[in-house]
């Protein structure tokens, strides 16, 4: 009888084969776990970022478009003829309270903040009700620090009606 020759592959081959299958999908699933965990770490810091963004246009506005701003404990009070916002600073969010005669509005931003400081000419204000022209904070989100300073400054008829105002609320007007 007469023996043919099978084409087929020898077991060493298949070894060989089946053992760099094999590391291919251990460097892929490596490649993939990182790539998977990296996808997570920026999507969080993009999160930050952007919280960090609408507050800081939100801040911005009401500050620089109202009427007044007043320093509180914690807290700052952007007021205009008919509406009132205020930022109350919390150890780990800022609340942000829109109030006017038709609808109060809260919004909350997930944000530690080192406590507020307020100036006027210059000089750092303490006392809660005064007039602020400036406000100096930082903004943490994780391990990132986001600096904050915003300033406004007041013609002399909107100080001395600040100053008329406040006189008929015995010199301070409230902030919560």
């Amino acid at each position: 009888m007469k023996r043919t020759k099978l084409k087929a592959f020898t077991l060493l081959e298949l070894l060989v084969t089946l053992l760099i299958s094999s590391l291919l999908v251990g460097i892929l699933y490596s490649s993939l776990y990182f790539i998977y965990k990296r996808y997570g770490e920026l999507s969080k810091r993009s999160e930050g970022l952007l919280e960090v963004s609408s507050f800081r246009r939100a801040l911005t506005h009401d500050f620089k478009t109202s009427a007044f701003n007043l320093a509180g404990a914690s807290a700052v009070a952007c007021l205009t003829d008919s509406s009132r916002t205020e930022y109350l600073f919390e150890e780990d969010y800022v609340l942000r309270i829109y109030e006017d005669a038709v609808v109060t509005q809260v919004d909350t931003f997930l944000l530690a903040c080192t406590p507020p400081q307020f100036f006027r000419d210059k000089q750092e204000v303490y006392n809660e009700g005064e007039l602020v022209e400036a406000l100096t904070f930082e903004a943490l989100t994780g391990e990132e620090k986001y600096p904050f300073s915003i300033q406004r400054n007041y013609s002399a008829a909107a100080r001395m009606r600040f100053e008329e105002i406040s006189g008929k609320e015995n010199g301070r007007i409230t902030v919560r």
